[in-house]
C-alpha cells in the first residue's frame, strides 16, 4: 500500500530532483544500524522532503527503537505521513516513551487529529510540560471538527481534574487553558446558532 503522505508539494521528486542522489544516501544512512547515523540521517530527511525514503521511515518507526525513535518521530512528522499516527498514539502512552514525548507531538501537530480528540485531551494533564503545551495547541485546531456533545463532555472531564488537582500540579494551568479553549468554541457555536435564528426569524 502506498504510504499516505498529505503534505503538498509542487516540485517534482522523482527521477528530475537533482538531490535524489543525496535522498537516496540519506536512506542509506537509516540502515547504518549506528544510531546516531541513523537520527541525523532521518533529521536530514525531514529536511530535504525526501518522500521515497517513508516506507523505511514508517517501517524502523514501527520497530520502536527507544533511541532513534525521536528522530523517526520528527521526519514523519515533517513529512506528513498520515500513516504514522496510529504509531505515534501508542507510543504516547507507552510509558517507556517519556523521554521522547515531546518529539512524538511535534509530529502529531503536523498531522490532521481531527479523530483523536479523546487522546488530545488526556495528553493535557500529561507529567511532561512540553506534552500538555503541545497538546493545547493540537486542541485549539481540532476543536472546531468536533460535535457539541463531546465538547460540553470534555469539558466536564477537565473541570473534574482541575478540580481534583492540588494547588502544587503543574498541570493546573494546561488543563485551565484547556477548559477555556472549549468555553471558547462552546460559546463560538451558541452566538452563531443566535445569529442564525435571528436572521430565520428576519426572513420570516
Amino acid at each position: 500500500m502506498t504510504p499516505n503522505v498529505t503534505r503538498p508539494t509542487t516540485r517534482d521528486v522523482g527521477s528530475q530532483d537533482p538531490r535524489m542522489a543525496g535522498c537516496e544516501s540519506l536512506v542509506q544512512g537509516l540502515d547504518s544500524g549506528d544510531p546516531k547515523i541513523i537520527r541525523q540521517a532521518a533529521l536530514d530527511l525531514a529536511d530535504s522532503g525526501c518522500l521515497e525514503a517513508v516506507p523505511r521511515l514508517l517501517q524502523m518507526f514501527a520497530a520502536g527503537d527507544l533511541a532513534t525513535m525521536g528522530a523517526l518521530a520528527y521526519a514523519l512528522g515533517e513529512l506528513h505521513v498520515q500513516e504514522a499516527k496510529p504509531r505515534l498514539l501508542e507510543l504516547m502512552k507507552d510509558v517507556r516513551t517519556r523521554g521522547s514525548r515531546g518529539s512524538l507531538m511535534y509530529a502529531l501537530m503536523n498531522l490532521n487529529c481531527n479523530d483523536d480528540y479523546d487522546d488530545i485531551l488526556e495528553f493535557t494533564h500529561d507529567d511532561v510540560w512540553e506534552v500538555r503545551q503541545k497538546a493545547l495547541i493540537i486542541l485549539d485546531d481540532i476543536a472546531p471538527f468536533q460535535n457539541t456533545a463531546a465538547l460540553i463532555s470534555g469539558r466536564v472531564r477537565l473541570l473534574t481534574r482541575l478540580e481534583d488537582a492540588s494547588l502544587h500540579d503543574e498541570a493546573r494551568s494546561h488543563l485551565a487553558e484547556a477548559v477555556e479553549a472549549h468555553d471558547v468554541e462552546l460559546l463560538t457555536r451558541e452566538d452563531r446558532k443566535q445569529e442564525d435564528s435571528k436572521n430565520s426569524d428576519q426572513k420570516t
